[in-house]
């Protein structure tokens, strides 16, 4: 799975450091907020899995230590990620959540992917639209450049430019679009987020 992971990665491109796309459907965004630490045995294993990290831009370091390598990453600021086919946003999806990171992905209206389980609590369901352009001004360049990420991530029309002291980040998501959060406490964060940024937001429960 790996190979073709690597593969995929080598066709598509990391966003977070351009300034201004269109917004596409076919966005991840990922973060790990806190620094992982794998030991790894195998040899071939541990480059792939690193060059994949430092292919995403994640923080990474190695050192040998007896008889296994240790790696250490993080990714504490959103990033995101381009893809070219549903099978690869999946395929990403899983490999990111399976070592760790926090994942994002955004869908027209209705289409988000909810636990269809009677036994299990229901989706919660954040939607969004930026009708007209809105803009935040930003101070640190690094949070800039997440802002950035992700609301690619979230599917919208993303600029960034830089005015006198601060940084302009300009969105506009004229239909809307929804993330399913796993707890209440995660959805509120992400509405207050958007509502913040001057987005309207819709809040409901879903199966």
């Amino acid at each position: 799975m790996l190979r073709n992971i690597l593969a995929s990665l080598m066709a598509v491109c990391v966003l977070s450091q351009v300034s201004s796309v269109l917004g596409a459907d076919l966005v991840l965004g990922f973060r790990m907020k806190k620094q992982k630490h794998l030991h790894m045995h195998d040899a071939a294993a541990t480059t792939k899995f690193v060059d994949t990290l430092k292919m995403l831009q994640v923080d990474v370091k190695t050192a040998q230590h007896g008889n296994h390598q240790d790696v250490i990453y993080s990714a504490p600021q959103w990033k995101s990620l381009a893809l070219k086919k549903p099978s690869q946003l999946k395929e990403w999806k899983k490999w990111l959540a399976d070592n760790g990171f926090e994942t994002l992905v955004s869908y027209p209206a209705g289409k988000a992917e909810v636990s269809k389980s009677k036994e299990k609590d229901p989706s919660e369901i954040v939607q969004f639209r930026a009708a007209k352009q809105v803009a935040m001004h930003i101070h640190n360049e690094t949070s800039a450049k997440e802002a950035v990420a992700i609301f690619k991530a979230l599917g919208c029309q993303v600029e960034r430019s830089t005015h006198n002291d601060h940084f302009d980040v300009k969105i506009q998501c004229p239909q809307w679009r929804e993330i399913a959060m796993p707890d209440h406490k995660s959805a509120s964060a992400w509405e207050k987020y958007l509502k913040d940024a001057g987005l309207e937001t819709k809040h409901e429960h879903r199966h």
